[in-house]
């Protein structure tokens, strides 16, 4: 597997050039819009920019993006009042070949969405046990691609936060396909917008190493991406955006790379853990996660 891999020219190239000459949306969205297969450049803008859209409001508010220290940037999701969950590679600068330090990182939540939330500098972060950034890509490594970061500030108290799928449930939710599954991050090439990838499937699942690949749309910048499960009207995360892999399936070359969160329970269970999970100034009030007043979309 790979975390930095060119792609193919997407909808994002198209949206920047509508952005360039002008366009407009030619009717109103729905909330359920954020699923469609193939937006149209119209609705793509109007997710972007339009109050009362489907990207004002919860959970897109809690998806940000992370400012590094060197070029390059990366997506989180808060899971707590200061808590972030990233891929843990982000936090490594592969050229040093040594771990960056944690308040070089700034989060931002709902960048280029109506619910653009104040800055935070990390104050610390910790990787999930077993992560070696120096191993050589392969499914093992990526299942524990994973780092928690905390921040200066609660930004979680405006932005909310997400729930995720524990252990027992995982299996479940892998055996769900179409239409199920949206990926939210910041590309490279469009940084200062919410890239949505939406009616997305899982693949393959590949339980032991706690990975499965998946038809949404990777990009370059998408690494520490949210993968939601949408249920019921309640979202929840079913994995981190950790890179791209070259398996073929019938019409693709390449496919998305997800972590599931077993390492994430592990993580929690953990009494060297940036916090007990009990902290409610660090994690916050799990039946408060959707602040009042902010809409879930």
């Amino acid at each position: 597997m790979s975390a930095r891999m060119p792609v193919k020219p997407s909808t994002l190239f198209i949206l920047a050039l509508a952005l360039a000459l002008g366009a407009t949306s030619p009717a109103p969205l729905r909330a359920d819009d954020i699923f469609l297969p193939r937006p149209t450049v119209g609705q793509l803008l109007a997710l972007l920019k339009a109050p009362g859209g489907p990207l004002d409001g919860y959970p897109w508010s809690a998806v940000g993006r992370f400012e590094r220290p060197i070029s390059g940037g990366c997506t989180g999701v808060l899971v707590g009042r200061r808590v972030v969950l990233t891929a843990a590679h982000c936090l490594f600068n592969p050229t040093t070949r040594e771990w960056l330090p944690a308040r070089g990182f700034v989060f931002t939540p709902g960048v280029g969405t109506p619910r653009r939330g104040e800055r935070s500098a990390a104050l610390d972060y910790r990787t999930a046990p077993g992560f070696n950034p120096y191993a050589r890509a392969a499914l093992a490594a990526e299942g524990v691609d994973l780092a928690l970061v905390l921040l200066a500030e609660p930004l979680g108290d405006r932005a909310g936060f997400l729930p995720w799928l524990q252990s027992a449930e995982i299996a479940r939710a892998m055996a769900r396909r179409e239409g199920t599954l949206l990926e939210a991050g910041y590309a490279e090439a469009s940084a200062a917008r919410l890239s949505v990838h939406g009616n997305c499937r899982v693949m393959q699942y590949f339980a032991k190493d706690h990975v499965f690949v998946h038809s949404c749309l990777s990009l370059s910048g998408e690494s520490g991406s949210p993968l939601f499960l949408k249920e019921g009207g309640r979202y929840r995360l079913a994995g981190i955006e950790v890179g791209t892999a070259d398996m073929r399936f019938p019409g693709r070359e390449q496919v998305g790379a997800a972590v599931t969160l077993e390492a994430l329970d592990r993580m929690l269970s953990d009494p060297k853990g940036l916090a007990p999970p009990s902290d409610l100034d660090v994690w916050g009030d799990p039946e408060r996660r959707i602040p009042v007043g902010l809409a879930q979309r």
